[in-house]
């Protein structure tokens, strides 16, 4: 998976154009060569900083490999035409040429072979390589040559002062000015809100203010060499609330302002009691030591930041994947959390019988995610073997559950942007897992769901085979109880007769019951709905279950109060039926209350027995098809009951909820909007249901 309109260097729309990119680097490299030959320390000619060598580092960084040549020609000839003007003569021109463009291009191969391109400094480790390899080893490819030319042609008098002075000046050169340039770039605007642009205007005045104070004495005394230490507050302070943008702009105004005013005869280091040399190398070796501090700071909080961000985004990603079941909606919005904010394109790949097909695809160009997909759909053929390794710009990380291969998340990045890190590597892995461990979820809900489809599917069809002779069978019971009574049969076998009456009954609101799950299921449970008094219908089923009662030993205590609502009388009769029913099944030799008075716009029917009660374990699925407070092994049923009584009383616009009540026991309270106070969405939901 390639990222389209990949771009190779950061920088500028000028810098961008392939053609500008060896003048511009020309005239930069001769604009600041004129610097640097400005801040040269009179007569001794020893070069404080060599500002250009951070800028050549910077732009070789920057750029290709393929572009290195005339880069790197540009830049000779600047230097070149820079010495001669000064009055060198061409032996050295061409030495110190070739010697920058050496340290340059050996700054730049090392940079780029451990750091990848572009090279990012947003670690300690980014730093700390930087300031190695381009800091320190870089100086080593051109020093040599540069001193040996001073030796030879310009008479100087120590080839081991001059190769330490050419080195310490460009790595000051380089660690001044080259991370300012390295942390630029349109990939990263300089977007400050009001607020902190208010801090860094304070900030830019302390610190222009504490380093002119410091740097622009001219009073002798040796009290004075504490003060450079008054700057190193405010490099910090731009460390920590500027990052690595504002560290190294802060280091590079500390170093220029150190460098002139050392160059003009001010500053601390100039009125100590020391050779030249020893003062210069004391004066770089401060700053050096500044600049490697506050970046290194500035490095560790960014560090930091990245890895807040990083667990930021796990968080999301775990919030994302456990909110639904839904696989597709749920991997598209998967993807789009990744693009733009961590990759510029990202695809999540199922197995399919051995081949992999796109589920989701996100991209930061709109009009590039449908070339995607199609490329993704035609290479699906071929499986995916590779994984990439850190520094690259596509990474492949396989998404795997219990040791079953379910397919891949891709990520990309162009070329503009850092490649993948090891962090970055362990993020998507985590990523990975955590989508994995959710689709693996969600296969199992798609197994579920369809398990629990046939199931309805079978017990409905069960249902309604059994109904026809059941009912056959109640009939026929019917007819043989009439001729039993009209015969004056024995009273043993009229209450033989009874029994199998009772037993063929319950087989029949069995079935009902499960014909009511199916049409509940499916959506079609239809109401009949009427004006009625809820307590004189509670009391009728109490009525008719008399010998229930009776035969389980229960007291039933009634305290109903007229209430009127809108219902179907049958299907309000079965939920009052089944929570009697429940009460008589549960609490045997136990009183029984059934209580109903108005409260407020709802009509309250309590069901009390003094039985065992609900555990509270299952009190929350309670409500649920085939939801058992108690063993089957000691109670029969079927656990639908419950179930499609709530269902039923959520229809009619009420709910039926498990209390708490004193003595114990379970209390069942159903609640069903008033007539005469019915709220709209009651009535709302009444004629969804009976329509």
């Amino acid at each position: 998976m390639q990222v389209e309109r990949a771009r190779a260097e950061g920088g500028g729309r000028l810098w961008r154009a392939p053609a500008l990119r060896p003048l511009l680097a020309f005239l930069g490299y001769l604009a600041l060569a004129e610097v640097g030959y400005r801040l040269v320390l009179q007569p001794e000619g020893i070069g404080l900083w060599w500002v250009p060598q951070g800028f050549a580092l910077a732009v070789l960084v920057r750029s290709g490999r393929s572009g290195w040549p005339l880069l790197t020609l540009a830049l000779m000839l600047a230097e070149a035409g820079v010495v001669t003007a000064h009055g060198m003569p061409p032996p050295v021109a061409l030495a110190w040429s070739l010697a920058a463009a050496l340290e340059a291009l050996g700054g730049a191969w090392l940079l780029q072979r451990k750091l990848g391109t572009p090279v990012r400094l947003g670690s300690v480790g980014d730093w700390l390589w930087f300031s190695v390899l381009g800091g320190l080893a870089a100086p080593l490819f051109g020093a040599p040559l540069a001193a040996a030319a001073s030796v030879l042609w310009l008479g100087a008098p120590s080839y081991g002062l001059s190769f330490l002075s050419w080195a310490l000046s460009d790595m000051l050169g380089v660690l001044a000015l080259a991370p300012v340039l390295l942390c630029l770039g349109p990939e990263r605007p300089l977007r400050l809100p009001r607020a902190r642009k208010l801090e860094a205007l304070l900030l830019l005045a302390g610190l222009l203010l504490t380093t002119e104070c410091v740097f622009g004495t001219r009073v002798p005394g040796a009290y004075l060499m504490p003060l450079p230490y008054l700057v190193f507050p405010f490099a910090l302070w731009a460390a920590l609330r500027f990052g690595m943008l504002g560290a190294a702009s802060a280091t590079l105004l500390v170093v220029g302002f150190a460098v002139v005013h050392t160059v003009e005869g001010e500053g601390p280091f100039v009125l100590l009691e020391l050779g030249t040399r020893q003062r210069v190398w004391l004066l770089q070796a401060f700053l050096l030591v500044l600049g490697l501090c506050t970046l290194t700071l500035a490095a560790s909080l960014a560090e930091r930041r990245a890895a807040e961000q990083r667990l930021a985004l796990h968080a999301r990603v775990g919030e994302l994947l456990g909110a639904s079941l839904d696989r597709e909606a749920t991997l598209g919005k998967l993807t789009r959390l990744l693009v733009p904010a961590w990759a510029e394109a990202c695809a999540v790949l199922l197995t399919q019988e051995d081949a992999e097909a796109p589920a989701a695809v996100a991209h930061a160009e709109a009009q590039d995610e449908a070339q995607l997909w199609t490329r993704l759909r035609e290479e699906a053929a071929r499986p995916l073997t590779r994984q990439l390794a850190p520094g690259e710009r596509e990474l492949r990380v396989p998404l795997a559950s219990r040791g079953r291969a379910l397919g891949w998340l891709l990520l990309a990045r162009s070329e503009r942007a850092r490649p993948f890190d090891a962090n970055d590597v362990h993020s998507a892995e985590e990523i990975a897992r955590r989508t994995a461990h959710a689709l693996e979820a969600m296969r199992l809900y798609e197994e579920r769901g369809e398990a629990v489809a046939l199931r309805d599917d079978f017990l409905s069809v069960a249902a309604h085979e059994l109904r026809t002779p059941l009912t056959s069978l109640h009939l026929q019971l019917r007819r043989f109880d009439a001729l039993l009574h009209e015969h004056g049969a024995e009273p043993v076998l009229q209450r033989k007769l009874e029994v199998v009456s009772r037993q063929a009954a319950r087989l029949n609101q069995l079935v009902e019951t499960l014909l009511d799950v199916a049409r509940i299921s499916r959506g079609h449970l239809e109401l009949r709905v009427e004006e009625l008094d809820l307590a004189a219908l509670a009391a009728e089923v109490a009525e008719r279950f008399g010998e229930d009662l009776a035969r389980a030993g229960c007291e039933l205590r009634l305290r109903l109060r007229p209430m009127r609502v809108r219902g179907d009388r049958l299907r309000l009769e079965q939920v009052v039926s089944n929570l009697l029913a429940n009460a008589v099944k549960f609490a045997p030799g136990e009183p029984v209350e059934l209580a109903g008075e108005p409260d407020g716009a709802f009509a309250c029917l309590r069901v009390h027995d003094g039985g065992p009660g609900v555990p509270e374990a299952q009190r929350e699925h309670i409500f649920d098809r085939f939801a058992r407070a108690v063993s089957s092994r000691w109670y029969g049923g079927l656990g639908l009951g419950l179930y499609v009584s709530s269902e039923i009383v959520s229809a009619h616009g009420g709910r039926l909820r498990l209390v708490d009540a004193p003595g114990g026991g379970a209390c069942f309270l159903t609640e069903l909007p008033l007539l005469a106070q019915a709220p709209r969405w009651a009535q709302d939901a009444q004629h969804a249901s009976g329509s």
